[in-house]
């Protein structure tokens, strides 16, 4: 028998018999075990299998004379159809990736030698093979799978790139509102791999997508920045934070605009905006009593004077600077409202006392009441001696004195005298005069109608309500010492 002795699945392979004499009578027949896809009979039978492995063809010949057989012995096996490669397709340079080579179909005969091309770190003549590239670019890997039945061959494509390994962001660490501030994002290696992208949070005022970015802004406080730099074969972040300060835009200080000897006043300093970013510092000048580096400072001064105060608000945005003008005077001062009045209630230097009451509705406008006390008068009053008591009421507003003042109602003004300061007069006569111009007029008369004194000779107190205000004197007269004698008249019975 003759015929090939290896061959693949679903081919057709042809195998002869040859009889030997070759001058054997015929008819001679052939039977072929197993059969044959084609010459059963005849001395050429045709074999195809869809199985691999070894198989065994027999054939027998005979004639009238005799038979003789013979046997032949083919190995089939599958071919590879097809080899294809799986991995990565985007890696990074200096990194080891695995590579894995399948067959097809999964029947093939083995054992399957693997080539691969380049050579590998690892692998070669197995289905996985190990690469490590250097460079950066596109790399082709090819691999060709054989057995005994054939040989297929497949490639594989890898982008190898350089990565990212990180990114430095510089910029201001502080700011202030609305102010614009640029911030920089550096990559290394400085070769990475492009397209590289750039992602800034939160969004900045321009530069998105760029290395180069600004931002502005619009609240203050800790602000946190943050940029992802991308290429395809990483992502790499970094953050910083920025502290935005609210700028001191303006300052005012708050406080009395009048005052008087010896008596703490205290000022109280408002910067705007009133989201101002702390810390802020505030100086006073000149120095305050007490308060100074704080938002209220006390003051307290021992001579008449107009002084200006100056503060300076301060916080790291920016700076404002505010003055106040006190009018400081002698003597004692109360203030009166609209809604409640107001009573100034004194000692007298000679003794006694002074109370001068205003009733609710006595001003249009809250204002402070002076009194000012007089030791002596250069004038008196005709027919009327001065009691001892002499002194000044007058009004002021925002620093301004309020000349020719008058109340809306009438305000009572109540003297305690002492006997000393009344020795020699009459006392039932006291009575309050006050300056109109020049002249002396009766207090009481500063009202119309005219105010009713109310006297308590034994309290020494006297009482009386005025209208204006001005210069004021305590006097009175002094008794009648022309004295008239009666007859005394007996009548005798």
């Amino acid at each position: 028998m003759e015929g090939d002795l290896a061959g693949i699945v679903d081919t057709t392979y042809t195998f002869s018999a040859t009889v030997l004499p070759s001058s054997a009578t015929t008819p001679i027949t052939y039977t072929w075990t197993p059969e044959p896809a084609d010459g059963q009979g005849t001395p050429h039978a045709s074999y195809a299998w869809q199985v691999a492995g070894s198989k065994t063809i027999s054939v027998a010949a005979a004639n009238a004379a005799g038979s003789a057989a013979a046997t032949c012995t083919i190995e089939i096996s599958v071919p590879p159809a097809g080899v294809s490669v799986s991995g990565v397709e985007q890696g990074i340079i200096a990194q080891a990736y695995t590579f894995t080579a399948a067959v097809t179909p999964d029947t093939t005969t083995t054992p399957i030698d693997y080539t691969w091309t380049p050579e590998p770190d690892d692998g070669q003549g197995t289905p996985q093979a190990a690469y490590t590239w250097w460079a950066e670019g596109e790399h082709t890997i090819a691999v060709t799978a054989t057995n005994v039945a054939g040989a297929v061959a497949g490639t594989h494509h890898v982008t190898a790139y350089v990565p990212l390994s990180s990114v430095t962001l510089a910029g201001p660490a502080d700011g202030i509102l609305n102010g614009t501030y640029p911030y920089t994002a550096t990559i290394s290696p400085i070769t990475a791999s492009v397209p590289i992208t750039y992602t800034w949070w939160p969004e900045p005022a321009s530069g998105q997508g760029t290395p180069y970015v600004v931002y502005a802004w619009l609240t203050g406080g800790l602000q946190a920045i943050s940029v992802t730099v991308s290429n395809p074969a990483s992502t790499v972040s970094t953050s910083t934070n920025a502290g935005v300060y609210v700028p001191v835009l303006s300052a005012s200080i708050t406080g009395d605009l009048e005052g008087v000897l010896a008596t703490p006043y205290t000022f109280t300093a408002t910067v705007l905006p009133p989201d101002t970013s702390p810390p802020i510092t505030y100086t006073w000048m000149p120095t305050p009593t007490i308060g100074q580096d704080t938002a209220n400072a006390t003051y307290l001064w021992n001579a008449a004077s107009a002084p200006v105060i100056t503060l300076t608000a301060q916080n790291p945005g920016g700076q404002a600077v505010a003055t106040h003008t006190m009018l400081i005077l002698e003597g004692a001062m109360g203030d009166v409202t609209p809604e409640t009045g107001g009573t100034l209630d004194l000692e007298a230097p000679s003794g006694g006392g002074i109370t001068v009451e205003a009733p609710p509705g006595a001003v249009t406008g809250t204002a402070k009441l002076l009194y000012q006390a007089a030791i002596s008068v250069t004038e008196q009053p005709a027919e009327f001696q001065f009691a001892g008591r002499a002194f000044s009421v007058d009004a002021y507003r925002d620093g301004t004195e309020l000349t020719g003042f008058r109340f809306e109602r009438p305000v009572t003004i109540t003297l305690l005298y002492t006997d000393a300061e009344i020795a020699g007069l009459v006392e039932s006569s006291l009575t309050l005069f006050t300056r109109s111009g020049t002249a002396w007029i009766d207090a009481a008369t500063s009202c119309v109608p005219a105010s009713v004194y109310f006297r308590q000779p034994d309290a020494n107190s006297l009482s009386v309500a005025i209208c204006h205000l001005s210069q004021f004197g305590l006097f009175g007269q002094v008794p009648d010492t022309n004295d008239v004698y009666m007859p005394v008249v007996i009548r005798v019975r």
